[in-house]
């Protein structure tokens, strides 16, 4: 196996990173826009991810069809995810599908064209997508939990916004937001596969990727530092039909840029992230009480969130709560053994060094690790860095993210025993 990373900023300021992996078949290919929910003006909500939509219903060049059909019959293939902090537009394919790939990445970023019939369509499709993940009570739990635990932080805006906010948006604010927003210094093009670099910056030339220039001198006002994030605790129980209570415990957690960010990939492990992880052998194997159990941890530039996610009978869950409540005392008296420390910091390695088997993956953080840290991340650095935890370090983070007073708990479901959940409190 051969890889080889290069960066190169070209004049419009657009970054362009590779990875080059000789043995591989297929060339991944994404365009990171350094805008997302976060950088939407206040109101709304959905900004970001309609005009992610919107990018592909036709171009100056291409109307909907033709833009996926080309994709498409060349064997390739073309999709986007709007994130809370940055947008993603990207392509899998063939190497000798990548100037077609890369020229309509540039189509959708630089030209797409918004057509009024095309927009009043769109925001009807979004509209139904919205409707539709609130049917998975799994995935909506966490949409409400960000809501109401990062308030009023932007990052805890819906991804997909509001039947309200989108009704709001008209064509001219999504045109305003695609022009201000998408500018070439925001911008990185990320690739991972059997091309190199040089190879891809002769193909950016002839495409001349490197003459557009989108940086207006006006700064979209929303595109600020914002502030430090702050976890706000609540406890709500909000009635849905359903079968199973599904029960988000959320803790504070650290950002991507904190010196401890590795010791909170170890404590999520630790909690739930496998088989052998603390909650998973109480709460499934011990009691009985769960089928789903896990974390999940995320974070962002300001801060972040570790949240505990499962799925029990509504009558279980004033004791998984107090179970909970004494797992996390035992956990900040006593911490954790050696033993421990070495089983999920060897998950969690495990998991980062397979990733590397998965080119997707890599394109994916090389792209994300130029938009934080603004240099080369390997997999080899990364683990190095959770080799440097100790069980001292692991233990003094522990007093960061376990603070009763901070805890954010949200059931969905059928409601039982609501009086006892209301008057929980935490206390380790």
């Amino acid at each position: 196996m051969s890889e080889k990373f290069q960066k190169t900023v070209l004049k419009n300021g657009i970054r362009v990173v590779t990875e080059t992996h000789t043995w591989a078949k297929s060339v991944h290919m994404g365009f990171f826009i350094e805008c997302g929910t976060k950088h939407e003006i206040e109101g709304q909500t959905g900004m970001a991810h309609l005009t992610e939509h919107m990018v592909f219903k036709g171009t100056a060049k291409k109307n909907a069809l033709d833009i996926v059909l080309d994709i498409e019959k060349a064997g390739a293939d073309i999709n986007a995810h709007t994130s809370r902090e940055y947008t993603c537009f990207t392509t899998t394919g063939l190497k000798e599908s990548l100037p077609l790939c890369l020229q309509t990445l540039i189509d959708l970023v630089f030209h797409a064209d918004f057509k009024p019939d095309e927009f009043e369509r769109e925001k009807n499709v979004v509209l139904q997508e919205i409707d539709m993940s609130k049917d998975n009570l799994e995935d909506h739990i966490f949409d409400l939990f960000f809501e109401k635990s990062l308030h009023p932080h932007p990052v805890a805006r819906n991804i997909l916004g509001s039947q309200a906010s989108l009704k709001k948006i008209t064509r001219q604010d999504l045109v305003d937001y695609y022009e201000q927003c998408y500018q070439t210094p925001k911008m990185v093009l990320a690739l991972a596969g059997p091309v190199t670099h040089d190879e891809f910056l002769a193909l950016i030339k002839t495409l001349e990727l490197d003459q557009i220039l989108k940086s207006e001198p006006k700064v979209y006002p929303q595109i600020l530092e914002l502030p430090i994030l702050e976890h706000k605790p609540f406890i709500e129980w909000v009635k849905r039909p359903s079968e199973q209570a599904h029960l988000t415990v959320g803790l504070p957690s650290v950002s991507f840029l904190d010196p401890q960010r590795f010791e909170a990939y170890v404590l999520a492990s630790y909690l739930g992230g496998g088989m052998t992880s603390r909650l998973y052998q109480v709460i499934r194997e011990q009691k009985g009480w769960a089928y789903n159990v896990y974390t999940y941890l995320q974070s962002f530039l300001e801060g972040g969130s570790l949240a505990i996610y499962l799925g029990s009978s509504p009558e279980n869950v004033n004791s998984i709560l107090k179970l909970l409540n004494d797992e996390f005392k035992l956990l900040l008296d006593k911490g954790i053994s050696s033993e421990e420390l070495n089983l999920y910091k060897t998950q969690v390695k495990a998991n980062i060094v397979m990733g590397m088997d998965d080119l997707e993956s890599r394109m994916n953080s090389i792209g994300v690790n130029e938009m934080v840290f603004k240099k080369y991340r390997s997999a080899e650095d990364v683990i190095e860095d959770l080799d440097k935890i100790s069980l001292e370090s692991f233990n003094k983070m522990l007093p960061r993210s376990l603070i009763p007073v901070k805890m954010a708990t949200l059931c969905m479901g059928e409601s039982s025993g609501l009086k006892e959940f209301n008057n929980f409190k935490w206390s380790f």
